[in-house]
């Protein structure tokens, strides 16, 4: 009678376990590339058990399971890590603080791992993360000013609030409109009116 068990797949596998123990997404690569085809489906027919051995070059790793390998990346290989806030922090210092460099961007990309990581991590700094305008620490006195007085200007930029200044209200209304009714129809609401400028019923 044949035995039937389900056959494993090492990169399947090791891509949960990796970002579980917090690798960064391009260490995560590439050891799915690199590690995960040197771990071979075995099966043990007397336990009726399977498991995924490492049968690679490495000879620290001879005879591992997939868990126990990844469980040692953080001895074996520091790099597939992220550095520890501390030094995330400084390196967004340097990237987006008072004196931006890209070499400092640089590192920081290549820490974070991500475009998507260091595009965030630039917009917390009020940067667009490719010029080299000075950004703001998130959370400092300076940041909570910026957001305040961004808060002040609001009404003045939205051409349904009483206060808005520019030449011809209802263009910019109009212009708003064709972009995004769901924009208008916020600023408006914003501004205590329909997006026609009758008050809003209470």
């Amino acid at each position: 009678m044949p035995i039937k068990h389900e056959y494993r797949d090492a990169r399947v596998e090791a891509e949960p376990l990796l970002r579980a123990a917090g690798v960064r997404p391009s260490a995560i690569l590439e050891f799915l590339d690199q590690f995960a085809p040197q771990f071979v489906h075995v099966y043990d027919p007397a336990d009726e058990k399977s498991e995924l051995v490492y049968r690679g070059t490495d000879p620290g790793w001879r005879g591992f399971s997939l868990a126990e390998a990844i469980a040692t990346l953080k001895d074996t290989r520091p790099h597939y890590f992220y550095a520890e806030a501390p030094e995330i922090e400084q390196l967004a210092e340097a990237a987006f603080g008072a004196s931006p460099s890209l070499a400092a961007r640089g590192r920081l990309r290549t820490e974070l791992g991500t475009d998507a990581a260091y595009r965030e991590m630039a917009e917390r700094w009020g940067s667009d993360g490719v010029s080299l305008k000075p950004g703001v620490r998130p959370g400092s006195v300076q940041a909570k000013q910026e957001l305040k007085a961004e808060g002040a200007e609001a009404p003045r930029n939205n051409p349904w609030h009483p206060s808005w200044r520019g030449p011809d209200r209802l263009a910019a209304q109009t212009s708003i409109i064709r972009t995004s009714t769901k924009l208008a129809a916020g600023l408006a609401k914003a501004a205590g009116v329909t997006l026609a400028g009758t008050p809003l019923r209470s």
